[in-house]
C-alpha cells in the first residue's frame, strides 16, 4: 500500500485483484480478502512493523549502511485525512475525531498529528525512532521514549543529538547524557535581550556558538530533508487514513518502506539516498 502509493484499502482490495502476481507474493493466495478485513488486520500491524523497522534497522547498522554517530531529533505536523471541525456560522464535526490543531513556523496552523522522530544524519539518512501523537502532543515531551527507542551509544566518545531551540533544557541534556549523547539545541537571543545564565548554559551557549557547534547545528537540515520525502514521496502528509491507532500503523508502515528502500539500494550499490526513483 506504501509503496505502491494507494490511497486507501479500497484501492488496495483493487489493486491485488488487478495484479495476483503480487497477491501471490504477498501469501494470500488465489482469493483476494475484502477491505473490511483489511481494516481489520490493518488496525494489528503497530507492533509487527515496528518489530520488523528494529530488525532492519539492525542489519542497516551492521552493514554501516546506518551510522549512529550523530543523530537529528525534531518533530513535524501531519494533515488529518478529511475536514477539520467548523463552529461557525454553521457547526460541523471533523472527518477525524481523533486528531487536533497544532502550530508550527513553517506551517501555521494545521488539523491533524504529529510526527516525532530521530534520524541518521551521516551517510543515509533514515529514521531509526519515531511516535506519532495528537498534533498538541510536545515536542520534548516525546524525548525519552524516542530515546529509549535506540541502542546505546557504544563509541569511545559520546554521539551527538542535534535539534533547533525547542530541545534546549536542561532536562533534556540530561536524558541525552545517559544514552551518551551530547545534546546541542540551537540558542537565541529573545528580543528583550540576553537573559541571566547559569555556568552549565553559559557553556553550552559558548559551544552552540563556536565553530564546531555551528558546523554541527547545520547537519538539522537532514531531518527536514527525510520529512519532505515521507510527506511527498510516501503520501504521508496529508494522510490517507483517519483514528489515532490507525495513523500510528500507516507511519509505522511508512518507515519501514522507507528503510526497505535504504537497505535495497545498499545491496545494490546505489546511493542510498536514492529513494524517489525506487517507490511507484
Amino acid at each position: 500500500m506504501v509503496y505502491q502509493r494507494l490511497t486507501s484499502l479500497r484501492s488496495l482490495e483493487r489493486f491485488l485483484r488487478q495484479h495476483p502476481e503480487v497477491a501471490q507474493a504477498c501469501g494470500l493466495g488465489d482469493r483476494i480478502p475484502s477491505y473490511r478485513t483489511f481494516c481489520r488486520r490493518f488496525q494489528t500491524l503497530e507492533a509487527p512493523a515496528w518489530t520488523a523497522a528494529r530488525q532492519l534497522i539492525g542489519t542497516l547498522a551492521r552493514r554501516r549502511w546506518l551510522r549512529w554517530g550523530l543523530l537529528v531529533i525534531d518533530g513535524s505536523l501531519l494533515a488529518a485525512n478529511g475536514r477539520p471541525p467548523r463552529l461557525k456560522p454553521h457547526p460541523r464535526p471533523a472527518t477525524d475525531p481523533d486528531a487536533s490543531w497544532g502550530f508550527s513556523p513553517s506551517d501555521g496552523w494545521v488539523w491533524g498529528y504529529r510526527l516525532h522522530g530521530l534520524v541518521t544524519a551521516d551517510r543515509a539518512t533514515a529514521p531509526v525512532a519515531w511516535r506519532t501523537t495528537t498534533a498538541t502532543g510536545h515536542e520534548t515531551r516525546q524525548v525519552a521514549p524516542l530515546l529509549r527507542q535506540t541502542p546505546r551509544w557504544r563509541g569511545t566518545r559520546r554521539g551527538w543529538l542535534i535539534g533547533d531551540g525547542t530541545y534546549d533544557s536542561v532536562r533534556l541534556v540530561g536524558l541525552a547524557a545517559r544514552k551518551r549523547r551530547r545534546l546541542v539545541a540551537a540558542m537565541y537571543i529573545r528580543r528583550w535581550g540576553k537573559p541571566a545564565m547559569s555556568s552549565a548554559r553559559k557553556k553550552r551557549w559558548r559551544f552552540v556558538h563556536s565553530v564546531q557547534g555551528k558546523r554541527l547545528l547545520r547537519r538539522r537540515t537532514a531531518i527536514e530533508r527525510d520529512w519532505s520525502q515521507l510527506k511527498h514521496v510516501f503520501l504521508l502528509d496529508p494522510l490517507p487514513v483517519t483514528r489515532l491507532p490507525r495513523v500510528q500503523v500507516y507511519v509505522s508502515l511508512v518507515m519501514l518502506a522507507y528503510l526497505a528502500a535504504v537497505a535495497y539500494n545498499g545491496s545494490m550499490r546505489r546511493s542510498l539516498r536514492a529513494i524517489k526513483s525506487l517507490v511507484a
